[in-house]
């Protein structure tokens, strides 16, 4: 990253925050990894404006000149084909030190591709950033449960009538 403090978010899987705290972190300091530490975070809940706000805030801090041509990756969990989350989980940055793959409405993704999820996140590169958005998880399927459990679950609960 260019210049500034540097902060590593507790990314040690299973943690969880809320869109708000993760925004407060976001905007506190620059976001950055140690080392070749993979890193996963998932947006789960029907409150878009948490996701959407922290990927704006993710793509400027990784990418603030445009960089993020060839390492930006956004997948849609209901329209994959075989193999897509491991060739692009798998394929390291290109270029720059980060890689982020967005892999959005979880939801909708297909049983059959808990294998290529479960693939992809064994054989992650370094430097691969996941984000993946859901309003849901179904914690009885294999795949996603590994998924929750590598991840910071950022919690995106919609607003109350009070935070309005």
């Amino acid at each position: 990253m260019r210049g500034g403090k540097r902060l590593q978010l507790p990314i040690t899987g299973g943690d969880t925050m809320t869109g708000a705290e993760f925004l407060h972190q976001l905007t506190a300091a620059d976001f950055s990894l140690a080392g070749d530490r993979h890193s996963v975070l998932l947006f789960r809940g029907e409150e878009e404006y948490w996701a959407n706000r922290s990927l704006k805030l993710i793509k400027k801090r990784f990418f603030p000149e445009g960089e993020g041509e060839f390492n930006l990756t956004e997948l849609d969990g209901s329209s994959l084909s075989q193999g897509d989350i491991t060739v692009a989980l798998s394929s390291p940055p290109f270029l720059f030190p980060i890689r982020l793959v967005i892999l959005r409405k979880l939801e909708k993704l297909k049983a059959a591709f808990d294998n290529d999820l479960l693939r992809g996140l064994s054989s992650m590169a370094s430097g691969v950033i996941l984000v993946v958005i859901t309003t849901s998880t179904d914690r009885r399927r294999k795949a996603i449960k590994e998924l929750v459990n590598r991840a910071l679950v950022i919690d995106c609960q919609p607003f109350k009538p009070y935070q309005a």
